[in-house]
């Protein structure tokens, strides 16, 4: 049993040294395999990121496309109603009715042409319908534990001359 052992460790200086030694190894496994399991996840955050930036920079692109060329479709709107203000101003009815009519053409036209470009057009949004799933990546750290090779003491050798592997925490 343990209290066996640990009169042994006792007694043999050797063992104690030995199983120090291999205390002292396996704490700078585990430091290094962490240690490399941090760098891997820092990698993967600067990637992730890198992504979420590089989807921002095409929502902002597409969003100033959008604002220019409703600025654009403005102005010209605007123009059509300051022509439209001038021509209402017209005294002379024979051309007034000619503007008139040619004027409804335009507004009918831009109204069409406004629908069609502005108002049908597919928005942008501006939040990226992202969400991070980490919930394996918890589950795997959570469950990150050592896995021991357990020798049989009885002539050395287990079933079959193979090793059992058992999960220990």
């Amino acid at each position: 049993g343990e209290g066996g052992s640990s009169a042994v460790a006792r007694t043999d200086p050797r063992l104690a040294r030995a199983a120090q030694e291999n205390c002292s190894e396996l704490e700078a496994q585990v430091e290094a395999q962490v240690r490399a399991l941090v760098l891997a996840l820092e990698e993967r955050r600067a990637s992730l990121l890198e992504f979420v930036r590089a989807d921002r920079d095409v929502r902002l692109r597409a969003l100033r496309e959008q604002v220019t060329q409703c600025t654009g479709k403005l102005q010209q709107t605007t123009g059509l109603i300051q022509f439209c203000i001038e021509a209402l101003k017209e005294t002379d009815p024979p051309a007034f009715l000619q503007v008139g009519s040619m004027l409804i053409t335009r507004v009918a036209n831009a109204d069409l042409t406004w629908y069609k470009d502005v108002a049908t057009q597919a928005r942008i949004s501006p939040h990226a319908d992202l969400t991070l799933d980490d919930q394996s990546a918890r589950r795997a750290i959570t469950h990150l534990n050592f896995i021991q090779m357990k020798r049989e003491s009885r002539g050395g050798a287990s079933e079959g001359g193979r090793d059992r592997m058992a999960m220990i925490a």
